[in-house]
């Protein structure tokens, strides 16, 4: 029989966050799911560290209507979202661990134009871009991320009930 602690570090090997944590109170809800846009300039890793420690996760991009309001949300601002293929170069996956089905790709992307390129952010149009840990470039530099809370399955069984 598997100890608790044998749970701990098979969860530890996945890098599959824990989400505990509520929002904080100034994440804005979406479809029963909360966010919220951290405007500060960081790596790809650091701003998934940091969303999870305040019980979230960095934002995962399943579906057109989710794309548009985070889009809106980042504000013309170029910010990370939560994909990434730095496990196998090619295959893109969300950080809650789903396999990339939904994309939002801008022109000729994802192009992996410079070595390490297996990190997403969103483009100020809204498009997606692959770039290196620490963004693009000083001229394109990443200004924020965007944190998930996502919906409970209870909660969200109950919003699709009122639909």
């Amino acid at each position: 029989m598997s100890t608790p602690e044998s749970y701990v570090i098979t969860l530890a090997a996945l890098s599959l966050p824990l989400l505990a944590g509520n929002p904080p109170e100034e994440a804005v809800e979406f479809r029963g799911a909360h966010y919220q846009l951290i405007t500060e300039t960081t790596d790809w890793r650091s701003a998934k560290e940091r969303c999870e420690k305040m019980g979230g996760r960095l934002v995962c991009v399943h579906n057109k209507k989710v794309q548009e309001f985070v889009a809106r949300m980042a504000g013309g601002k170029r910010v990370w979202i939560g994909l990434t293929d730095q496990v196998t170069e090619g295959v893109w996956t969300w950080v809650d661990g789903t396999p990339l089905k939904f994309s939002a790709w801008g022109d000729q992307q994802p192009d992996s134009a410079h070595d390490d390129e297996d990190f997403v952010n969103l483009r100020p149009d809204g498009t997606w871009n692959d770039a290196i840990l620490t963004g693009p470039s000083e001229q394109l530099r990443v200004l924020g991320f965007i944190c998930e809370w996502p919906a409970s399955a209870e909660k969200a069984a109950k919003e699709k009930k009122k639909k």
